[in-house]
């Protein structure tokens, strides 16, 4: 990790849920001072890049379930255009039980669970 220490390198989140931060709120006495923003979805990738010493783009991407589709795309244009060194894309995944039910339940879910619009065919979809 020191070789890439200070590297323009990019940090793309996909996160589109706020659960941590229901998580981390859930115990009053454990909330310092900083959890009010350090929890938001907003500064994910920026604590990345501040933790590695990153010096590329940073940002939180929400467009639901494309949003880490998004992020590579994001990075891929950022390499593309000699605007980055290297990309560094992560999605965060769904922590609350109740929230992946609640979005599963929702009509843009297939019957088997992935995001995809139900008026799609599912003969898009290749399992």
């Amino acid at each position: 990790m020191e070789k890439v220490a200070g590297t323009k390198t990019s940090v793309y989140t996909g996160c589109f849920t706020n659960d941590w931060q229901h998580i981390q709120f859930k115990d009053t006495e454990r909330c310092g001072t900083t959890l009010a923003l350090g929890a938001q979805p907003c500064v994910n990738a920026n604590r990345i890049s501040w933790f590695f010493n990153f010096t590329g783009n940073s940002c939180n991407v929400d467009t639901a379930c494309s949003s880490s589709l998004v992020c590579l795309d994001m990075g891929c244009t950022g390499l593309l255009t000699r605007d980055t060194e290297m990309v560094c894309c992560t999605l965060f995944v769904v922590l609350l039980m109740r929230l992946l039910l609640l979005c599963l339940s929702t009509p843009i879910a297939t019957p088997v669970g992935d995001c995809f619009p139900k008026t799609l065919p599912l003969l898009l979809h290749i399992h």
